[in-house]
């Protein structure tokens, strides 16, 4: 692609749809509409203000279209982080960027937070054990209790699709891999309710997903930001 190219791509998909960036405090980059929902709000936990309070901007990159966006906050010296799904091609993606962007890949950049052993935001989740947490926020955004034992019932031994065999919810495991196909359907939706499920934990040790924690721990420590609470990032 030519430099012509890639200026008009930042114009087209930055500057005309985020303008807001050119006049943050930082950007705070990640892929999908879940994280543009639920991010906010475990921020607001974190710091007991809002992002627009701080002066941030986080912006979804539009899958994993990140070049723009990391170009475009080199380019202007925007201070700018990023979380990442550790998923193949995504992160793939993400390498292709910094390199076109002449900067160090992944592991050599401390403001890039890559979720372990290749999950993405959905799957990290039952990873860290917030099952009962998703099983929560799932009776809340399908509006009735016991939410999954109905999914279970309606979807075991169905058609995965793309010839991957059938849905299997009863065997050991099935119970985590109902709750990722059931968030999958309801991502969107799923978002927010998540989020505020897991901030409103009494354990502060389990407010924040882990690589949510670090990021914001990155984040604070560049910004000189408390965390809520009057305890250092």
């Amino acid at each position: 692609m030519s430099k012509a190219d890639d200026r008009r791509k930042v114009q087209e998909s930055v500057i005309d749809s985020r303008g807001d960036i050119l006049f943050a405090r930082a950007l705070v980059l990640f892929e999908g509409q879940t994280e543009e929902q639920a991010l906010p709000i475990w921020a607001q936990e974190y710091w007991g203000a809002s992002i627009h309070e701080l002066g941030f901007s986080f912006a979804r990159a539009n899958g994993t279209d990140y070049f723009p966006f990391i170009w475009l906050a080199k380019s202007l010296d925007i201070p700018w982080y990023l979380i990442a799904d550790g998923e193949a091609q995504p992160l793939k993606n993400l390498e292709d960027a910094l390199k076109r962007a002449s900067l160090p890949d992944t592991s050599k950049s401390p403001n890039i937070v890559v979720l372990p052993g290749g999950h993405n935001f959905e799957t990290q989740l039952i990873a860290e054990g917030y099952q009962g947490e998703i099983e929560a926020a799932l009776n809340v955004t399908h509006g009735m209790a016991n939410f999954l034992d109905n999914y279970i019932a309606m979807n075991d031994g169905t058609p995965l699709g793309g010839g991957k065999g059938n849905r299997d919810f009863k065997s050991a495991g099935g119970r985590d891999r109902a709750i990722a196909d059931a968030m999958k359907k309801s991502k969107t939706k799923l978002a927010k309710p998540i989020a505020n499920q897991i901030a409103g934990l009494a354990d502060p040790t389990r407010k924040f997903p882990s690589a949510i924690g670090q990021l914001f721990k990155t984040i604070g420590t560049a910004h000189g930001l408390v965390k809520a609470g009057g305890t250092t990032p």
